[in-house]
């Protein structure tokens, strides 16, 4: 599966925190550095989810990512756009009428979901990976509650389908941590408005 590459210039934002005995083993990520990577791939639709049979067209925008102090995952605020077909009794195909197919009229919603995230290290790519993002809240004027559970569905299926496949981070040749890329990742921490990302044996 092809992966996107970082934006050039990303890693002299990196900041490398040594620890005992000289060892650098702990990545700290700025908020500014991890909304550089975000944004790179939003806009995110589901019209390119090919399996996906929801009656709702779900399709996100301006992420910010969010460092909450002393929690070991990543948090996105991102602006949510649902679109639905208009029906009395909710999303239905259009009907024929004398001979012609009935113009679809299309209902929108528009609010905010936050999401948070585990972070992963994968060894063999020394990279760093958002893992199982998870909605903790939505908010979207007057949407119908039979499309709730269809917006949180495809929602996460978006995130999980797009953050998974991309890292957030990757160590290079040329980085001075790159001496940890055999490592495992020990704990994932936030502090002083940074993510932390430790590694270790």
């Amino acid at each position: 599966m092809r992966r996107r590459r970082l934006l050039p210039g990303m890693l002299v934002l990196l900041c490398v925190v040594g620890c005992g005995g000289g060892s650098f083993d702990t990545i700290s990520l700025s908020k500014d550095t991890l909304q550089t990577v975000i944004d790179q791939y939003f806009p995110m639709s589901s019209d390119k989810l090919a399996d996906e049979s929801a009656p709702v067209t779900v399709t996100l925008t301006e992420p910010e990512v969010l460092l909450e102090e002393g929690r070991d995952q990543l948090g996105l605020r991102i602006k949510v756009d649902a679109e639905t077909e208009e029906s009395s009794d909710g999303p239905s195909p259009p009907l024929p009428i004398r001979g012609r197919v009935r113009e679809r009229v299309m209902q929108e919603f528009d609010g905010t979901v936050t999401v948070y995230a585990d972070i992963t290290y994968q060894q063999e790519e020394a990279a760093f990976y958002i893992l199982n993002p998870s909605i903790e809240e939505v908010t979207l004027q007057l949407l119908p509650e039979p499309l709730v559970e269809p917006v949180h569905r495809v929602t996460e299926r978006l995130l999980a389908k797009y953050l998974q496949e991309n890292p957030v981070y990757r160590l290079s040749e040329d980085d001075v941590a790159s001496r940890t890329a055999k490592r495992l990742l020990n704990s994932v921490t936030v502090k002083d408005g940074k993510l932390n990302l430790k590694l270790g044996l």
